[in-house]
């Protein structure tokens, strides 16, 4: 049976801990070349991409795998032909396809016939290669990854579900996510991380007043309020009044001088962050671009190792 990367939710802890450490091995050494030589991966977007496409494209070629890029205008699919059909030819090509697209069941639909491996480069729902990414810098930064105190503030989109559900994998982590009401994360996600957390030593807690949430955090993640350049509703700005990620913010909830600031990018300067804390000396966000890279090296070895 062929591996797949669809959910968080849907890997074990030592399964997620493997791909996070795998990741940080990844960017160490570079004696990795020809790892997937003899191997075929597509990658199929639909949606914009800077980063991820650039690390898949990247970590494909440094692996010594061949690689073909199809556009959203390309396939038969635009044609008529189904999902099903065309999954079941492109695995008579393929070992991996990497796919952004706008839903998971698409993902999902083009992994039925299993004669491939696929990852969910994102979609609506999650973003999982991105939070292994973002798992390994944290693990760089503190050396570990148990009780880590982590603050998320923002939409309760696929960035938000992917790090909830990686949350009660990490033993002792606490999260905390900030969020507008309206924006807050969907009743389906809350009911499977209550499932999940039940048997796990992390916690998470939902807030909803900036101006009331008084701890002190090792991490402050935000991400873009539009996600995909999408505008949920005319008022979404007044919505995320105070939500901003300021110096100040960032000063105030800081637990120690070791506190770091994460973004998955891209970023709107002066919307959900002020630019000076994307330029401070505690935002990572560089590193996070560059575990995309690593991630995705890390992705690829191991939907195709036995």
């Amino acid at each position: 049976m062929n591996r797949h990367l669809f959910s968080i939710k849907e890997l074990s802890s030592t399964e997620l801990q493997e791909l996070v450490d795998r990741t940080i091995q990844m960017g160490q050494s570079e004696s990795h070349a020809g790892l997937l030589a003899q191997k075929n991966v597509g990658l199929y977007f639909k949606l914009p991409s800077t980063r991820t496409k650039t690390s898949y494209t990247l970590a494909a070629s440094n692996l010594g795998a061949s690689m073909v890029t199809y556009h959203p205008d390309e396939l038969q699919l635009v044609t008529g032909e189904t999902i099903e059909d065309t999954a079941r030819i492109l695995g008579e090509y393929l070992d991996v396809l990497v796919i952004r697209c706008h839903h998971i069941d698409e993902v999902r639909m083009f992994a039925e016939p299993n004669k491939m491996s696929v990852i969910n480069a994102s979609t609506v729902e999650e973003h999982p290669s991105q939070i292994i990414g973002d798992l390994a810098a944290i693990k760089e930064r503190f050396n570990r990854l148990e009780s880590i105190k982590i603050l998320f503030i923002g939409e309760g989109g696929d960035i938000a579900t992917s790090l909830l559900f990686a949350g009660s994998k990490a033993p002792g982590m606490e999260l905390h996510f900030l969020m507008p009401p309206e924006y807050s994360l969907n009743k389906e996600v809350l009911n499977d991380a209550e499932e999940l957390y039940r048997e796990s030593s992390s916690t998470f807690k939902i807030h909803h007043d900036p101006q009331r949430f008084l701890d002190k955090v090792d991490v402050i993640y935000t991400t873009r309020w539009r996600r995909m350049g999408d505008e949920p509703s005319p008022d979404w700005r007044e919505a995320f009044k105070g939500f901003q990620v300021t110096t100040e913010l960032l000063n105030r909830m800081s637990a120690s001088s070791s506190t770091i600031f994460m973004h998955d990018l891209p970023a709107e300067r002066g919307a959900e962050v002020d630019g000076n804390v994307l330029d401070d000396a505690r935002s990572i966000i560089d590193q996070q671009a560059r575990n995309k890279y690593t991630s995705a090296k890390a992705l690829l070895a191991w939907c195709l190792s036995s």
